[in-house]
Parts: C-alpha cells; structure tokens; sequence
C-alpha cells in the first residue's frame, strides 16, 4: 500500500470527485455515500432548511437561517483542500440528503484538518454519521492527513460517543459547552485507491 502524496493532487482530486460507496443501514435502508457535486445545491439547501433548531445549533453552534456562506462551501468543495461526502437515499426519483460530512484542512503543510458531520433529524442513531465519517477518514488517511480534529457541543451525546467510537480523544477545551476532539491519523497505514 501507498500513500498518496500531495503532488499528486489531480489524481487524489479526481478519486474524491467520484467518490461513491453504497452501504446498507441496520435498519435495511441502502444510502449511497458519495462525494458532492455543484448541482447537489439545492438538495442540500434542502437537507439544512429541514434541520431542526437543535440540530442547526448542533451543527453550527446557532440556529441559521441563512446557508449562502455554507451553500457555497458544500457545493463548492475542490476536494484537494475541502472534502464533502454527502449520505443520499432514493426518494421520488430524486436523491435525498440524509446526512453530510466534511473537512477542510487547516494548515498549510496539509497535515490538520477539521471536519463536521451532520445528519437529518429523522435519521438520527441509525449510522449514517458513522458511515460517513469513516468515508471520510478513509479519504484523509490517503490524503496524508495527519490529524484530524472536531469540535462539538458538550450536550451533543450522540456526537462525543460517535467520535470515540471512532478513535478520537477528547481534550480540554476553554469553553466548558464545548468539547474538540483530535485523531492522530499520522500512525495509521494509509490506503491508496487504484487509479482509473
């Protein structure tokens, strides 16, 4: 196994781009995972206009009302510095958002990103934030990222026992509301996918 260096760019951009993985929930549910795309705009305008007040506050540490900014960061993602997997299901011929994810990297050397999950409330504690962060850990461990970090509400259980679950540490944060995570990825093997 190799691990993909940052001059190689393209091809990492172009494996991300078309990035797609149908998985299957517990409940039997199949959603594809899949990386976004410009014309995912409105689906994901969607997705975020359906969130509850919680969810938003959650997610974005307020309720928005606007998601011009977001819109542009989610649809806009050149998957070098920016990855976003969106979870989509089948639903009256057209894919439904059930959840998104996403990093972007924080330093210049590439080597720390921050990430967010969000997922629908009607589709919450049936793993599609698990799903799609282990995607996404899957695409910064052949990006070479070597730490990936979070940052979530102390009164979001669900999100603090996905994200030990998933190998990331807590560590003390100044604001007592607020826990960041951190995942060293740098001793982990790092996969690379086959080029097309």
């Amino acid at each position: 196994m190799l691990t993909m260096s940052r001059s190689s760019d393209a091809e990492f951009q172009n494996w991300t781009r078309n990035y797609s993985a149908d998985e299957t929930l517990a409940t039997g549910e199949s959603i594809r995972i899949r990386a976004a795309r410009p014309d995912d705009r409105e689906r994901l305008l969607d997705h975020l206009q359906h969130l509850s007040p919680e969810s938003l506050r959650s997610r974005f540490f307020a309720t928005k009302g606007d998601f011009t900014e977001q819109l542009g960061q989610l649809a806009g993602a050149d998957f070098v510095n920016v990855v976003v997997l969106l979870a989509t299901a089948q639903s009256a011929g057209d894919e439904q958002v059930k959840g998104f994810a996403a990093y972007t990297l924080l330093e210049p050397s590439f080597s720390v990103a921050e990430l967010a999950v969000t997922v629908a409330d009607a589709d919450h504690h049936h793993g599609i934030g698990s799903l799609l962060l282990e995607h996404l850990i899957r695409i910064a461990r052949v990006a070479g990222i070597a730490v990936l970090e979070a940052t979530v509400l102390s009164q979001n259980r669900a999100a603090l026992a996905v994200l030990a679950h998933h190998g990331f540490r807590a560590e003390s944060y100044e604001d007592p509301n607020v826990v960041h995570f951190k995942k060293n990825l740098a001793d982990l093997v790092a996969e690379r996918e086959p080029s097309e």
